[in-house]
């Protein structure tokens, strides 16, 4: 309590809210309300992960006291901030060697430890290890476990705050994907850099439009990817203020703390997660945009992108309609949308750009799907004609076409579509594929593609 009392008497006075009003007054010097430090670091980020890291993607070990008997003390600067919950528990700092992740079973670390604020903290007696191989400071657990939440009660006993909050002393590494992907090369540079904040310049969402997450879900993984098609893993925590934002559109940078996670296969993953929305600087919010009307358009999704005025929204359950390709790598780009692993009933939305009757000439639409069925009773895919670009207010007009048939297992062969009249269309309208579903035991996945109007 003591340590926070001095924090907002030291940001108090920087809001300049103790000004003088009398002269009769004695005042103490503005020094004595900033929080200073009593110990004193004697080990740098990087020299407490070469002594204590191992190859193993989870393991814990005691931090014990140092030869001498004194404890391992480390400083740095707070470059995470859970003030949209976005880090769940967690809170991470750097030196100029590193990051370092710490666990803590504690809510709204922002209030106390806000970002740029250097932390000395006494870490003989906390454990160090990696949990799915994220490198991480925590409470106790089995040796061939990740670190546990430490307890409130032993961070606040080990951490002291060291003098104001200085965000511009906080160093923003700039990386590219491939000098991130050639760390792999470098176990020490790559694990000095966990925990770290860094910055890419010039990425854009694989799927715009899509939430960063599902509610409750904790560790919702995003692709973003670079002018060259390299990819990057945004993470979002489901239990935040984040989930529900949809991916931006456009081009722009992203700024964030990076870590590792190694999955049961060994297989190794850079992830980014942002602090806040500050976090995507010169996107452009999604929806945002409005086109004019065109009389056609040739949509097959390549790059993983949607044109811009297409939109997908989930009107109900916590799926949305996303871009792959299939064989990954390939230029076979889709849309696709599957109930799998989520929570119905499902009323998911892919809608066009708008039309104008008037710019028309054949006022033909034709398109191709592919459907697993995987055994549903109750998924379906349709296509209308609306009057609005939300289908929660739009006049629909059921459009009959021919769809892909469910084989009895794996994936249809693409079907045509045929031609589909539009001529009954007046005024500006758009055209949308929904795919509806309620409980079932299983969900099919319906694919999208080749989308042309004439």
């Amino acid at each position: 309590m003591k340590k926070s009392l001095l924090y907002i008497a030291a940001t108090l006075v920087g809001a300049g809210i103790f000004t003088a009003c009398d002269d009769d007054f004695e005042q103490a010097p503005i020094a004595d309300f900033i929080p200073q430090a009593t110990q004193q670091a004697n080990i740098k980020i990087s020299e407490l992960k070469e002594l204590f890291s191992k190859d193993a993607a989870s393991y814990s070990e005691q931090i014990p006291t140092r030869d001498d008997g004194t404890h391992y003390i480390v400083k740095g600067r707070v470059v995470s901030e859970d003030s949209t919950a976005n880090f769940y528990k967690k809170l991470s700092i750097q030196d100029e060697t590193g990051g370092l992740v710490f666990s803590i079973n504690m809510n709204e670390t922002y209030k106390t430890y806000r970002f740029g604020q250097e932390l000395v903290i006494d870490l003989t007696g906390m454990y160090y290890g990696a949990y799915s191989g994220c490198i991480q400071v925590g409470g106790s657990a089995s040796p061939t476990d990740g670190p546990s939440r430490m307890v409130k009660a032993r961070w606040e006993n080990g951490v002291e705050i060291n003098g104001l909050p200085d965000p511009a002393a906080v160093d923003t590494l700039l990386l590219t994907i491939p000098e991130l992907e050639t760390l792999r090369s470098d176990p020490e540079a790559a694990r000095n850099l966990e925990g770290r904040i860094v910055r890419f310049n010039g990425l854009h969402f694989q799927n715009p439009g899509e939430m960063l997450g599902e509610s409750s879900r904790l560790n919702n993984s995003r692709t973003m990817i670079d002018e060259k098609g390299n990819k990057l893993t945004l993470l979002t925590a489901g239990y935040g203020l984040l989930w529900s934002t949809r991916a931006p559109s456009g081009t722009g940078d992203l700024v964030g703390v990076i870590t590792n996670y190694t999955n049961n296969s060994g297989v190794s993953t850079w992830q980014v997660t942002v602090n806040d929305l500050s976090g995507f600087i010169g996107f452009i919010p999604f929806g945002s945009v409005t086109v004019d009307p065109v009389g056609s358009f040739d949509v097959d999704f390549t790059g993983g992108l949607f044109p811009e005025g297409w939109l997908h929204m989930a009107v109900t359950g916590n799926k949305d309609w996303f871009t792959r390709n299939f064989p990954e790598g390939s230029d076979s780009w889709y849309a696709s949308m599957s109930g799998y692993n989520g929570t119905a009933p499902f009323d998911a939305w892919l809608i066009s750009q708008p039309l104008d009757p008037a710019l028309m000439t054949d006022k033909v639409l034709t398109f191709e799907t592919q459907v697993n069925g995987y055994g549903s009773a109750t998924s379906k895919l349709e296509v209308f004609i609306l009057d609005n670009a939300d289908p929660q207010k739009a006049n629909k007009t059921r459009l009959e076409c021919t769809l892909a048939e469910p084989p009895a297992s794996g994936y249809s062969s693409w079907a045509q579509s045929g031609n589909i009249s539009l001529a009954a269309a007046t005024g500006k309208f758009f055209i949308g594929w929904q795919y509806t579903a309620t409980q079932d035991a299983n969900y099919a996945t319906w694919c999208v593609t080749n989308i042309k109007v004439k």
